[in-house]
């Protein structure tokens, strides 16, 4: 099926451009794309969209077409971005590590070699340090403090994403 195919069956089968109408189908047929998706020059795009679209639209489509491409567009890097996110956390669980959700309090004092994943911030990215854990009593939670640190650690709460492996 090639891309304006694509974008007409999304019409027919609820797609408007308003709100999200339509998305249902083209997220259980998004691999219909693939043929597109998996090439070496769609992936040296980077997933960036005024890159990725000329991959995607043709000539021939009305606006409502390319709307609905740009909507199988935006649907495929959830996917993708999904896929490296899972691809990350089971190297990082080969390497040993295991995620931390904060509430755990028998940790307190533990030594640990953390790994800090703030790849979703701003100016994010992965960090790792060695340190020790401490139960801070005021916050009800654990902070992971670096070596040689005793007032500048990292919270760890319910979302934040801190990988450790007790030394």
């Amino acid at each position: 099926m090639n891309t304006k195919e694509f974008a007409e069956n999304a019409i027919k089968n609820g797609y408007d451009g308003a709100c999200c109408h339509g998305w249902d189908w083209i997220r259980e047929n998004i691999t219909e794309l693939d043929y597109i998706f998996e090439t070496d020059e769609y992936k040296k795009q980077e997933g960036y969209k005024y890159k990725c679209m000329p991959f995607l639209e043709t000539k021939e489509m009305s606006e409502l077409e390319k709307k609905a491409i740009g909507t199988a567009w935006y649907i495929n890097q959830e996917r993708v971005n999904k896929k490296e996110k899972e691809e990350k956390e089971k190297k990082l669980k080969e390497m040993g590590y295991t995620l931390l959700q904060g509430i755990e309090k028998e940790l307190d004092g533990k030594k640990i070699d953390f790994i800090i994943d703030t790849t979703g911030d701003l100016f994010g990215g992965i960090s790792q340090k060695e340190g020790v854990l401490k139960w801070v009593e005021r916050e009800s939670c654990l902070w992971a403090f670096e070596k040689r640190h005793t007032r500048r650690g990292y919270p760890i709460y319910q979302n934040c994403k801190i990988y450790i492996k007790l030394i």
